[in-house]
């Protein structure tokens, strides 16, 4: 993680420090403190439920769940998909990073090869936005890069800009004895893995930055002017604390309460004066100096198991994880006890909402991101030739299980064939994936007759021409009637 000092100097080179607030980029380091088990609260003692963990990854989990991406069209849209290729198989762990830090930078570049682009993961503290638009889309910011060599540390900033249609990319290198200043301005060549990098390179005609930022899409509480997504713990951050300390008590509750002997010394066999305990039960005997004649009990050992009182710190735990699943836009029972939530059916489904409603909007936005980094892919496989120009078509499918609660749905279903709102035929080809004609013949569904059926006007071969003509004048009247009320008075009048 970069010291507070260190941001402060990259916002002075910026100079735009409104956009990217210290504020705003300590809470990001407090969140993926927590994220990787660093909070400040276990530092005296690090038992943790690692819970800002378990929380990224369930809902990258759900967002991610059975996505597809795939980019068709031409022969570009071909080479670009090739090349998502490494994005698609690590986006439920990228996604995951996001959801602790409040959004990644997905960066393309070309590979050393000169024929492939690769993309780069950017975490939340190493990307520095110093410029957005109306719609809060960012369009510029610095990527910050460190190497330690000894004693000395350098540091890229790579900046990246947007103009209008101009898109310009600056690199500078800066070198320190200290990890939280950026120290003085140095050549790119100092540090061997960026002698190759161009110190300022101009392009035309490009609608978008060159990177896509997947930002979480909740509301920013920290700094309201900044483009920055938020963790999706951001508002349990105090309550996830709780949790953890009441989780210490809970497990000191069990350490404390464990079942021991109080043993007085001449219950054993002595060494050079230090009595020996029963090999692999040291833990269980607890030698003092008890002397079981004053005492008055008579005893060498005596059994200590006080009675514990875990069900109450327990349960002042699953309150606590039940208000953080509030807090984070969770189902009850994802991190609490089920069995203590969700009494009535509406109750799941008032709870379980929240939940599908976070990670919609949560693909929505990744969604965007996305879209974002396959056009930076096309910029680049343009401007290095790897690929004939043509067009390309970006498409997604999601798991709507997901976002829909199947279970609610097939319910509501059952009830409305009951009701008689729908058929069953429709039900059982809707939830048993049947054609209409098995549908309707596994529930022995029959074919309404209409009124001319009924009555045999659809039989004229059976009947002679004068009874013919009077049929088909019945019937004819009868489609005039059934058409409609208008035509009928037209013909009265």
């Amino acid at each position: 993680m970069f010291k507070r000092n260190f941001y402060r100097s990259v916002a002075e080179i910026a100079n735009s420090s409104s956009v990217t607030s210290e504020v705003m980029m300590n809470a990001i380091d407090i969140w993926l403190d927590m994220f990787s088990g660093n909070a400040e609260w276990l530092k005296d003692n690090p038992q943790s439920l690692c819970l800002p963990a378990i929380i990224a990854s369930e809902i990258a989990r759900s967002v991610t769940v059975e996505m597809e991406v795939k980019i068709s069209g031409s022969q570009m849209a071909d080479y670009i998909n090739t090349q998502f290729d490494n994005v698609r198989s690590d986006i439920r762990s990228n996604t995951e990073y996001a959801c602790a830090g409040g959004g990644i930078v997905f960066k393309p570049y070309i590979s050393p090869d000169g024929k492939n682009i690769g993309t780069e993961i950017i975490q939340a503290n190493a990307f520095f936005p110093i410029a957005y638009s109306n719609a809060q889309k960012i369009t510029a910011a610095y990527f910050i890069y460190r190497h330690w060599d000894g004693r000395k540390i350098y540091s890229r900033l790579e900046k990246h800009e947007l103009k209008g249609t101009k898109y310009i990319i600056t690199n500078k290198a800066y070198v320190s004895t200290n990890d939280e200043s950026l120290g003085s301005e140095c050549s790119l060549g100092e540090v061997e893995e960026w002698q190759n990098i161009q110190p300022e390179t101009y392009l035309d005609g490009v609608e978008k930055p060159l990177f896509s930022y997947f930002k979480i899409p909740i509301g920013n509480t920290i700094d309201f002017n900044s483009p920055l997504g938020v963790s999706v713990y951001a508002r349990a951050v105090g309550l996830i604390r709780d949790a953890d300390l009441q989780y210490q008590r809970l497990m000191w509750e069990y350490e404390g309460g464990e079942l021991a002997i109080d043993a007085s010394k001449d219950a054993f066999t002595a060494v050079d004066g230090v009595p020996v305990l029963p090999s692999g039960k040291e833990r269980l005997y607890r030698t003092n100096n008890i002397d079981p004649i004053t005492a008055g009990s008579g005893e060498l050992l005596k059994a200590w198991s006080p009675s514990l009182r875990d069900s109450n710190y327990i349960a002042g735990l699953n309150r606590l994880l039940i208000q953080i699943e509030d807090a984070c836009s969770l189902a009850r029972g994802t991190l609490s006890d089920p069995s203590q939530v969700d009494k009535t059916a509406t109750e799941i489904i008032s709870t379980k909402q929240r939940s599908y409603v976070t990670v919609h909007d949560i693909q929505a936005s990744l969604e965007t991101a996305l879209d974002d980094l396959v056009y930076a892919m096309y910029c680049i496989a343009i401007l290095y030739d790897l690929c004939p120009d043509g067009s390309y078509t970006t498409n997604y499918v999601w798991d709507d299980s997901i976002i829909v609660d199947a279970e609610a749905e097939r319910l509501r279903d059952q009830q409305e064939v009951a009701q008689g709102l729908m058929q069953a035929y429709e039900y059982r080809m809707k939830w048993r994936g049947e054609d209409e004609a098995t549908a309707k013949k596994m529930v022995g569904y029959t074919e309404e007759k209409t009124d001319d059926e009924i009555l045999g006007f659809g039989n004229e071969g059976d009947v002679d021409d004068g009874e013919m003509s009077d049929n088909k004048k019945r019937k004819d009247n009868g489609k005039t009637k059934s058409k409609g009320s208008e035509n009928s008075k037209e013909d009265e009048e």
